[in-house]
């Protein structure tokens, strides 16, 4: 137990952002970064296996022209989670250059004007006050960009970006009744949904890197217990074995295991050849095994969002996973957590002339919270005919996360095949014939 406590903190202390080299304040920014995120995730969840018991709010969605129904907890998550992701963007867009500022100021100020609430007594002096103070802090940002205060203050500055969306939330809550609440967030939401596309699709490719980790971390556990004499054949009876079971699981499961069958197929043969020519390396026979654990990843991947009622549902809920939480709220959770920890933390410890390191760390959390706050109310938002989520949410997260898997995963995992299969397999063990 305490060497897998060490290994985490080990693997965990890589994939975080480093903070080092960081000022105080973006460092206080960071970890507030990583909590919100956490909170986020784990209201998606939350939200989702409570659903049942939660109050509730029904609407005539404008966008959808049907019935809805969203849990009020849903709203204030969801109002909760845009106003810190733009928060987050605002203060990182500003150490940013001008030609990433402006646009994103331009994008903020659509984003406000869907935002801001349309009733009450203070909905004018809100929505208008908001669009000067925008157009201010642009033209500021405009003519000062090489004065340091953008950079000197940022606890500061993301303190008055809260505050001001903040204001838009009471606003929208509290001075609008339920109803009209939910159909104003509803429709500032609609807004984030140009993030989840491309944020699908990187979630796509994560999976597979995932996947490839996985499996390199298996075989390298497996090369270390077993002898090079016993490895290979290990290898090659799990590569027989393996199209029996991908044959099995088109039967119980569906026509999707054709692919694994024929890639399983392939690598039994390719495996069989080796050995029997006597060139069946240490290294060779992982790289078989590791392409062997990885598709089975990729199959459940990409095949998630068209599965119904079958064998892995089935599964799933028998090991306490309902199986209307997938693939939405479940793959998202763990996705983003991955993707937090593995591009996140690549991303924001680059440094660059256009994109500061400070304005990187935070405009991604940003932009995590942004796609989670679409994700929040229109995962829980039900239509009342079908109690089910609307179609046109699983064709705006399913369509870019196969893209993301078939079309930039696999040309990724051919890639490390043919130029960095270390990332596949390690090259530290002896490589002797098996």
């Amino acid at each position: 137990m305490s060497r897998f406590v060490r290994y985490a903190k080990r693997t965990l202390s890589e994939r975080v952002v480093d903070l080092r080299s960081l000022s105080w304040g973006l460092r206080l920014l960071a970890i507030l970064g990583y909590a919100c995120v956490g909170l986020m995730l784990g209201a998606t969840l939350l939200l989702e296996l409570a659903r049942s018991q939660q109050s509730s709010v029904e609407f005539q969605s404008d966008a959808l022209s049907t019935t809805l129904q969203v849990p009020t907890l849903a709203m204030v998550f969801s109002a909760l989670s845009l106003a810190l992701g733009w928060a987050f963007v605002l203060t990182g867009a500003s150490d940013c250059a001008r030609r990433v500022f402006l646009p994103v100021a331009a994008i903020f100020l659509i984003q406000w004007i869907l935002f801001a609430p349309a009733e009450g007594v203070l909905a004018p002096l809100i929505g208008l006050g908001g669009i000067l103070l925008i157009g201010t802090v642009a033209w500021a940002h405009f003519f000062s960009h090489g004065s340091t205060r953008w950079r000197n203050l940022p606890l500061l500055e993301f303190v008055a970006w809260l505050a001001l969306m903040l204001v838009a939330i009471a606003g929208l809550l509290f001075g609008e009744g339920r109803q009209q609440a939910a159909i104003d967030l509803e429709t500032a939401l609609s807004f984030p949904q140009v993030l989840t596309a491309p944020f699908w699709i990187l979630l796509g490719l994560e999976a597979v890197d995932a996947a490839v980790k996985l499996a390199r971390e298996i075989v390298l556990r497996l090369r270390r217990w077993i002898s090079a004499r016993w490895f290979g054949t290990l290898v090659i009876l799990v590569l027989l074995i393996k199209p029996i079971i991908s044959f099995a699981l088109i039967l119980n499961d569906g026509g999707w295991w054709g692919i694994d069958l024929v890639v399983s197929l392939l690598l039994a043969g390719w495996a069989l050849v080796l050995r029997l020519s006597g060139r069946l390396t240490v290294h060779a026979a992982s790289i078989l095994l590791a392409l062997s654990l990885v598709l089975p990843v990729l199959t459940l991947g990409w095949s998630q969002p068209f599965r119904k009622t079958d064998l892995t549902t089935v599964v799933l809920s028998g090991a306490g996973i309902v199986a209307n939480v997938l693939p939405a709220a479940l793959l998202f959770v763990g996705l983003a957590t991955y993707d937090v920890l593995n591009f996140g933390a690549d991303f924001a410890n680059t440094n660059g002339r256009i994109m500061p390191r400070g304005g990187r760390v935070l405009m991604y959390f940003g932009t995590v919270l942004l796609v989670g706050s679409f994700i929040l109310f229109f995962l829980n938002a039900r239509v009342i005919a079908t109690g089910q989520p609307d179609d046109s949410l699983d064709l705006l997260i399913d369509i870019p996360f196969v893209v993301g898997i078939l079309f930039l995963g696999l040309p990724y995992l051919a890639w490390i095949v043919l130029r960095r299969r270390r990332r596949l397999v390690s090259e530290d063990l002896p490589s002797s014939t098996t």
